[in-house]
C-alpha cells in the first residue's frame, strides 16, 4: 500500500532501491572506453545502451562525483585518470540516499495515526 503522501514526491526511492555492483561496474568500464560525456545531450542514450533507469543513472555518477572517479564541469563528465580507490558506500551521496530509503520504509509502513502522531509531536517541540 502506498503512502497517502504521494503527492509530496512523485518518485519513491524504493522503487529503484540502491545500484547493484554490477550496475556500477558497468559504469565504470563504460566511462573508461568514453572518457568525456556531453551529459545533457547524452544521458538518455548513455542510460538506454546501459540499460540502467535514467534517475539511477544521475545518482550513481554523483557517487562517482563525490568520490573522486570522475569531475563534472560546464555539463561536461570527464573520467579521472587514476583516482584514489575507495568504497562506494562511503560518497556522501550514497549515505544520505540510504538514509532516505530508510525514511520511505518507515514513513509506507506506518499507519496513518501513527504518522499523525509523529506529526503533532514535531510541531509541540
Amino acid at each position: 500500500m502506498r503512502s497517502p503522501f504521494t503527492f509530496i514526491k512523485k518518485r519513491y526511492l524504493l522503487d529503484g532501491g540502491m545500484p547493484t555492483r554490477q550496475q556500477y561496474a558497468k559504469l565504470f568500464k563504460f566511462l573508461e572506453t568514453h572518457q568525456q560525456i556531453e551529459l545533457r545531450s547524452s544521458l538518455t542514450q548513455v542510460a538506454q545502451r546501459l540499460k540502467i533507469d535514467g534517475h539511477l543513472l544521475i545518482f550513481m555518477i554523483q557517487v562517482f562525483s563525490d568520490l573522486g572517479f570522475v569531475t563534472i564541469s560546464a555539463g561536461h563528465l570527464q573520467v579521472v585518470t587514476q583516482p584514489k580507490h575507495q568504497t562506494l558506500s562511503t560518497s556522501s551521496s550514497y549515505q544520505h540516499r540510504l538514509q532516505e530509503i530508510d525514511l520511505e520504509k518507515e514513513l509506507i509502513i506506518r499507519e496513518q495515526s501513527q504518522l499523525m502522531q509523529l506529526i503533532r509531536q514535531a510541531y509541540k517541540s
